[in-house]
């Protein structure tokens, strides 16, 4: 189709705007058929309709060639239709939709029986969104103090080299401002997304964008240390991520994946814990891509299904808090083995539980293969569930919105997260021994341990099974326990064995370390704790530890974390297993039972608090045992 442009200065612009009277598209349609061929209206009109059907979305550096037809009524009239108006011009401002009311100042051009909009630069005003939600897809409307939302970004590649993408950098830079619309319009705390490319700075670089947009710099991607160079094998290049808000959360603790190794499915399942910093409510998400459906068959769901089985075992093992959101392209619907697996380990599909009609992909004509999973305390403080219909919305026949950005919507799930104390919580007005075992000789893998650099902490099996730390000089590591409430504890103590080698020196670089309210490896406030038994650096033999922690170490997040850092060319080691901590509501020994025992016991003010002195052993005033 030959286009015509005619470009007019901003003042004159302005000028004939404000003389403009607005008029319907039939009107416009009118006075363009009156025209002869190939002949443009010397006034400018301002035209009011509705976005019916965008048709080109070809972009360059300046983002011209957008065509897209407006019509009096919403969705009546397609682009073969007599009553509808060609809009061809530059991209408006805000990103438009299907269903959009607008106007737009334009002169009016008839090309053979096509009467179209000229010129490109005409401005577009955006009256009423109307192209994203259907008011069927989310029949409650009640919003939460914590917003997430996740999405399927259908190959967000930030390398355009890569042959995936499959768009040029206008293409891509357009796609982005589509995300980041989304972002905005949602205004969620955090975001979780899959299907983008398995490098650092895509998720960063979105999050810039975002960033761009806004007062200040509140957004940012959580780091997951995932970087995996282009190869042509499709499964090696994909991963799941998280962008949050931080002036509303934080992240807690390493961002892990629900599978072992570094294979695809490590990328694409990932577990991250938040806390709400108005009131330190936490809860753990875990976004995921299964196997696709696409040229699996049996293998495929054999696949999918393993996928289900390894995050519900995954999951288990997460401690540091008690309510876990599950969210993804999991590539199967609601009832099939997969989902089932899931269910039956105690989780509660929440899109559905909010809208039985919830749909979020095109394909089969629209179903439900992104999911929003809760297990029991999670789902008791989520108030809304739904899906944003801006991908696939007029979603028919395998067809969505040429406007799309991708072949999944968002997803938002609403929540109201109260404040706890994570794994080991206990009610204020109750205390209870605790024995909590990690490292167990013979084990597979770290357990309920973590780690805030994988390149330096790893579980061994080739002896009796450990946890390992090794790297040549420069690095830091850090292997920490799960978040406990030991905030009623009357004495705790930690009991380890430990065999290192190659160390410069093991008592500055191989440290033990507490903190009573964890929130990351690098931003908590530590406390050293001295380690009484080394070995002799030269061998692998383990030597046993046992250390009394003082109370004022003791919170109801409490984190131990072993620290390596190595300072020498060599592969410095640290062997760590049977780690066990101990903790009494009752205290190691009565205060009158010191004070009733023949052998002479001495007070000591030291920085002004009491302590006793006791057989060569310091207790305070409660007669918990200080190290």
């Amino acid at each position: 189709m030959k286009k015509h442009f005619l470009l007019l200065t901003a003042c004159m612009m302005m000028a004939v705007t404000a003389l403009a009277e607005p008029i319907t598209v039939a009107e416009a349609l009118a006075i363009g058929k009156n025209l002869e061929h190939n002949t443009t209206t010397t006034e400018t009109y301002t035209i009011v309709g509705y976005v019916n059907v965008i048709t080109e979305n070809s972009f360059n550096e300046s983002f011209n060639n957008m065509t897209f037809w407006i019509a009096d009524t919403k969705g009546t009239a397609s682009s073969s239709n007599s009553g509808a108006l060609q809009v061809y011009r530059g991209r408006p401002d805000q990103e438009l939709q299907e269903g959009d009311k607008i106007s737009i100042d334009a002169k009016l051009k008839k090309w053979y029986s096509t009467v179209e909009t000229d010129p490109t630069n005409a401005p577009v005003t955006l009256l009423e969104r109307g192209g994203q939600d259907d008011p069927q897809d989310n029949p409650q409307t009640q919003t939460g103090s914590l917003r997430v939302c996740a999405q399927n970004l259908e190959n967000y590649y930030y390398n355009l080299n890569t042959g995936r993408g499959n768009y040029t950098q206008a293409e891509f830079v357009a796609k982005t401002r589509k995300i980041v619309d989304m972002m905005l319009s949602v205004d969620a705390d955090i975001y979780a997304f899959c299907e983008v490319e398995a490098q650092p700075v895509v998720l960063a670089q979105l999050a810039d964008s975002a960033n761009a947009r806004v007062s200040g710099t509140p957004y940012s991607a959580v780091s997951d240390g995932i970087s995996v160079e282009w190869s042509e094998e499709y499964d090696n290049n994909l991963k799941s991520g998280f962008i949050y808000r931080t002036d509303r959360v934080r992240p807690i603790g390493s961002n892990t994946g629900a599978t072992s190794g570094n294979g695809y499915y490590n990328h694409t399942m990932r577990i991250q814990a938040f806390e709400q910093l108005s009131n330190s409510g936490r809860l753990v998400l875990s976004m995921n891509h299964f196997k696709a459906k696409t040229g699996g068959g049996d293998q495929g769901e054999a696949q999918r299904q393993t996928n289900a089985t390894n995050l519900v075992n995954a999951l288990r093992n997460v401690v540091i808090d008690d309510d876990i959101l599950i969210l993804g392209d999991l590539n199967c619907e609601y009832g099939e083995e997969p989902i089932t697996i899931i269910t039956s380990a105690g989780y509660e599909e929440q899109l559905l539980k909010y809208n039985a009609n919830a749909y979020s992909h095109c394909y089969n004509g629209g179903e439900l293969i992104d999911h929003a999973l809760a297990n029991q305390t999670m789902a008791g403080q989520i108030v809304n569930a739904y899906v944003k219909h801006i991908c696939t919305y007029k979603c028919t026949d395998g067809v969505y919105s040429t406007t799309s950005y991708s072949d999944h919507d968002p997803y938002i799930v609403e929540i109201n997260l109260t404040e706890n104390g994570g794994s080991g919580s206990q009610d204020d007005d109750e205390c209870k021994d605790i024995n909590e075992t990690y490292l167990a000789e013979g084990g597979t893998d770290l357990g309920k341990m973590t780690t805030d650099n994988t390149d330096v902490w790893r579980y061994d099996t080739s002896r009796e099974g450990y946890a390992k730390g090794s790297k040549q000089g420069g690095a830091t590591g850090w292997l920490m326990t799960p978040s406990l409430n030991l905030s009623q504890m009357q004495s705790v103590s930690l009991q380890f064995q430990h065999a290192h080698k190659f160390a410069g020196t093991p008592s500055e670089e191989l440290t033990l370390w507490v903190t009573p309210s964890f929130s990351t490896a690098e931003t908590s406030e530590w406390h050293q704790l001295t380690i009484p038994n080394y070995g002799t650096n030269n061998d692998w033999t383990f030597v046993s530890n046992t250390i009394n922690v003082p109370q004022q170490y003791l919170g109801k997040k409490t984190v131990f974390g072993f620290k390596y850092v190595s300072t020498t060319d060599k592969y410095a080691t640290w062997e760590i297993k049977n780690l066990k901590v101990t903790g009494s509501c009752n205290g190691t020994e009565a205060v009158e039972n010191v004070q009733q025992s023949e052998t002479p016991v001495r007070k000591v003010l030291i920085n002004g608090q009491l302590y006793l002195m006791y057989e060569g052993q310091m207790y305070d005033v409660r007669g918990n045992r200080v190290q």
